[in-house]
């Protein structure tokens, strides 16, 4: 998939189920009809091996980029800007290796980057390198039995609560 622009939309601009090396460049989206429960994504993958999403725009979107029970996906060189939710989020069910690579968040109260669900699980290695976060809440939050998430190179602003690790129930 590539230059996709939406507004007003439902649900996800692009997403891949079951798929191998799934690739999207230069989608763009703004204003979601709605960002509760499931809604106002610009991408998702679902069990999905080596897929990626490269130069994403997002303006006031749940997730830019999410992944569930997925292996060897990413971002790269991704944006968003007043987000309504976490950018870039590992979705909890067993997702292993997952990567972001100069991806950015501008705005908004969430964190930037989340490892691992409350709700679900937690996933297995987030390599998240060269990660630009200028917000108010925590950049990145890892949780829920989550292993492996590796911060390399941040610029977080504010720097008081640039990351944060919280204990929970893994089921």
């Amino acid at each position: 998939m590539e230059n996709v622009r939406a507004e007003g939309w439902e649900n996800h601009i692009v997403n891949f189920n079951k798929c191998l090396r799934p690739r999207t460049i230069d989608i763009e989206g703004r204003n979601p009809f709605q960002t509760g429960s499931g809604h106002g994504y610009i991408g998702r993958m679902t069990h999905c091996v080596d897929g990626e999403f490269t130069r994403s725009v997002a303006y006031g979107t749940r997730h830019v980029a999410n992944y569930v029970a997925s292996a060897r996906c990413g971002s790269r060189s991704c944006r968003s800007y007043r987000p309504a939710g976490v950018s870039y989020q590992t979705h909890g069910l067993r997702s292993r290796d997952i990567y972001s690579v100069d991806d950015t968040v501008v705005g908004g109260d969430s964190s930037g980057w989340s490892h691992g669900n409350t709700t679900y699980a937690g996933d297995y290695g987030y390599r998240i390198l060269r990660p630009r976060y200028y917000g108010t809440n925590n950049g990145v939050l890892a949780r829920c039995g989550s292993t492996g998430t590796r911060i390399i190179d941040p610029r977080f602003t504010p720097q008081p609560r640039a990351w944060r690790c919280r204990a929970s129930r893994q089921t």
